[in-house]
């Protein structure tokens, strides 16, 4: 399959890759930052301009009519119709893989990590010691995959409940959530997980309205006390573990059984960890 996208990544938009290998858009940049590779060609170069307008620029004079008539158009439009304009935006960002920035100003170990062979941008040291649990049970068969930020759940259609309650769309404020985690287990079915040590109130109604408008979902939250519970048990058994200094607890793999301490006992065993429920 690597082969097949090297030879046409370039070649096709994102959307049209993400169908063809059935995987989500965000995937597709993920996968070229795991191959070091790069978009070269934009959409243009696939299909030139149809009007023969490919590498013009416009003027000073055209550049100032076009904001001043943007402009125009957008106070002219009322809150209700500002509000469905920008979630269009969002969405077309979203699809473009470009809605939530790979490198976030962050005090808490933001940073790429390669884990499990993936490179990933995590924005916190606790995203990435998770996604080594996640990936230490995969190689242990507990589970079948993982992936880390892998698709949006927007809130701005009506739904009704399970009690047949109907729900009215959001256009602002908290209109979408993307969880951190997705995790396939072996049965087939998803689990998404949310890394959040500290619940800010816009967190919290993220999670609220996850709940109330995605009641199918399976989502577990992993909070400071399910964390706390996950470094005490795996800290010292999975490879890589980040202390708060970015450095290895357990720089290489788990000791083999000729080394006689209680991590070599404890590799060998499926590690169980309290998740908090948030309702």
């Amino acid at each position: 399959m690597e082969a097949e996208f090297l030879s046409i990544h370039n070649s096709l938009p994102d959307k049209d890759l993400a169908k063809h290998f059935s995987v989500y858009v965000s995937t597709i940049e993920k996968w070229r930052v795991r191959l070091g590779v790069k978009k070269t060609a934009n959409r243009w170069d696939i299909n030139p301009h149809p009007r023969g307008a490919l590498g013009m620029r416009h003027s000073d004079k055209a550049r100032h009519a076009i904001s001043k008539s943007a402009s125009a158009w957008w106070e002219a439009l009322s809150d209700e119709d500002k509000n469905i304009a920008v979630l269009k935006r969002m969405k077309t960002r979203e699809k473009n893989g470009t809605l939530y920035p790979s490198r976030r100003a962050s005090s808490w170990k933001a940073g790429w990590r390669e884990i499990g062979g993936k490179r990933i941008y995590f924005r916190s040291a606790w995203e990435a010691n998770f996604a080594r649990y996640l990936n230490w049970l995969q190689e242990k068969g507990e589970i079948s995959e993982w992936e880390h930020e892998p698709e949006t759940f927007w809130f701005d259609q009506p739904k009704k409940t399970i009690d047949g309650k109907r729900l009215g769309g959001i256009r602002r404020g908290v209109v979408s959530y993307l969880p951190d985690f997705v995790v396939t287990e072996l049965p087939g079915s998803l689990t998404y997980y949310e890394v959040k040590g500290w619940m800010d109130a816009k967190s919290k109604t993220k999670i609220a309205r996850m709940r109330l408008y995605y009641p199918e979902i399976s989502l577990r939250v992993i909070d400071g006390k399910s964390y706390a519970d996950l470094k005490k048990k795996m800290s010292m058994i999975i490879p890589g573990w980040e202390d708060g200094t970015k450095k290895n607890i357990l720089p290489e793999k788990c000791p083999n059984k000729s080394v006689q301490s209680v991590k070599s006992k404890l590799c060998e065993q499926r590690t169980v960890v309290t998740i908090t429920e948030h309702k």
